[in-house]
């Protein structure tokens, strides 16, 4: 089950809501994939920073990447969940009381490429919705 799935499901049976100022391959292979139920509201690509910014500053919880939209969710204290891969969460955050750094502890990680020079994503791959549910759970209980 995805992550967005397992959070209608379980908790929240209103509306979940992504955005992102820019759409990117990744964000249209996972719609394409997943469908887009209707009580999800997608703002890919169809939002100003500013306008994604009132959005995060409205959820109970934030899950990202290591991206511009993570330090925006720590900068307005809003709970988030970052899933870090190659990048290295020591340098770049967040830096938030109320967040938590997803990642496996891989000996290539965090490789800092692009791409991965081993042919792998073990680094992401290995992360699970269980695990990302249960701290995003658990950061809005401890609101």
């Amino acid at each position: 089950m995805h992550l967005r799935s397992r959070f209608l499901k379980n908790i929240y049976n209103k509306q979940a809501c992504e955005c992102s100022p820019h759409p990117n391959e990744a964000a249209e292979l996972v719609k394409t994939i997943a469908g887009v139920p209707e009580n999800v509201l997608d703002f890919t690509g169809k939002t100003t920073l500013v306008e994604a910014m009132a959005l995060i500053q409205q959820c109970d919880g934030f899950v990202t990447n290591d991206s511009g939209l993570m330090h925006v969710a720590a900068a307005l204290q809003v709970p988030l969940a970052a899933i870090f891969g190659s990048t290295d969460h020591i340098a770049t955050g967040p830096f938030a009381e109320r967040a938590v750094v997803i990642r496996k502890e891989i000996e290539c990680s965090p490789c800092k490429q692009t791409h991965c020079p081993k042919k792998h994503l073990n680094c992401l791959e290995n992360i699970t919705v269980d695990e990302v549910f249960a701290q995003v759970i658990q950061l809005i209980q401890d609101k």
